[in-house]
């Protein structure tokens, strides 16, 4: 019984060992792994048996060299503890009990007072009457006392919580697809669901700015649709969804309509008064197109000379020296005889009446 009681046995691989540090030595450094799913071979060092008395016989010999009981592969031991688990979630729920973090934290105790008598002890000690526990670095995954904060960030970087963590989200991925009926189809190998939306195709790629804010929780924010987004990934999956591309459209449509329901304040005056006013508008017009020509003639005759050279048109002076370039004559009239040929083709097309197509006999 007290070989069994100086032997420590590691929590994952079952390797023994005979004294405290090379025990707390194997904990803090070596990658093994438990249950079934790790592939490491744990190398064990044994105990050293007490020689056995002359005066034994053989058929004693025999019964103490026969080999222990296997356990079965598929369970989960906690060597500290001395209990055994068929599954890996019965597992973990032990590591994570007080009672386990309590035999945890009084082997590691053990291991620091045992590891600071062989070392040079410090010069100084503070007593105090009511002496409290001293803050110790605990990895709440891997269920492992640290001696300090830097031995807890060197533990957080190695490959053994990193193997730790893997496990626990795999364990837990799988506990949550088997709730809710999912195939094994939508995992990928590295056991993590697959987005649906990564194969998606941008059809048009949109240019509405993103509106940039200074929260902390969310940069960036879509104007059309009021969300707030985290990154730019986010962002160029939304402008490429179909509710963002829904809201853009709805808006400029909305847009459009309003723009086409107010009129401009001089198409309203038409649109409210009659057809008549209108063609009246149309008849001053031309009357003072033709007026206007009829003065440039006037002038034109006035000041016409023999040569067929351009006369200068008299002008007023607004603000300064403006000169105007001067025009031809012949230009003049010819625009003059085309303004009242169409004069009189309208004045005519309104008095004469309409002939009727089927004329009767």
């Amino acid at each position: 019984m007290t070989e069994a009681c100086k032997a420590k046995q590691c929590f994952h691989c079952d390797a023994k060992f005979e004294s405290d540090e090379a025990f707390w030595d194997h904990v803090y450094n070596a990658d093994c792994g438990s249950g079934p799913a790790d592939d490491i071979s744990a190398t064990t060092t044994l105990v050293s048996t007490k020689p056995q008395p002359m005066g034994i016989e053989d058929a004693n010999l025999k019964t103490s060299q026969e080999p222990l009981i296997e356990k079965p592969s598929s369970w989960f031991d906690c060597a500290l503890c001395g209990v055994h688990f068929l599954t890996s979630y019965e597992w973990y729920a032990h590591s994570s009990s007080e009672e386990h973090k309590n035999m945890v934290a009084t082997a590691a105790g053990h291991y620091a007072t045992s590891s600071l008598t062989k070392k040079e002890k410090p010069s100084t000690e503070f007593k105090t009457g009511a002496s409290e526990q001293p803050f110790r670095p605990f990895c709440d995954e891997c269920q492992v006392p640290l001696p300090s904060q830097e031995a807890r960030m060197a533990h957080v970087m190695g490959k053994k919580h990193q193997k730790v963590i893997n496990r626990i989200l795999k364990d837990n991925l799988f506990s949550a697809q088997t709730a809710l009926g999912l195939s094994g189809s939508s995992m990928s190998s590295d056991g993590s669901v697959k987005d649906s939306n990564e194969n998606l195709t941008p059809k048009a790629e949109q240019t509405e700015p993103m509106s940039k804010t200074h929260s902390f929780k969310s940069p960036f924010l879509c104007d059309y649709c009021s969300l707030e987004l985290p990154d730019v990934s986010a962002v160029k999956h939304h402008l490429c969804g179909k509710e963002h591309l829904k809201m853009v459209n709805s808006v400029s449509d909305v847009k459009v309509q309003q723009s086409a329901a107010v009129p401009s304040p001089l198409m309203t005056r038409f649109t409210e008064s009659d057809s008549k006013q209108l063609d009246d508008l149309v008849a001053v017009l031309r009357r003072l197109c033709l007026a206007q020509l009829t003065s440039l003639m006037y002038e034109l005759e006035q000041g016409r000379s023999n040569s067929n050279g351009p006369i200068p048109v008299p002008r007023k002076k607004i603000g300064g020296n403006e000169e105007i370039a001067g025009i031809g004559a012949n230009d003049v009239l010819e625009l003059f005889r085309a303004v009242c040929r169409e004069e009189l083709q309208l004045f005519l097309s309104c008095r004469i009446p309409k002939r009727e197509e089927n004329p009767r006999y």
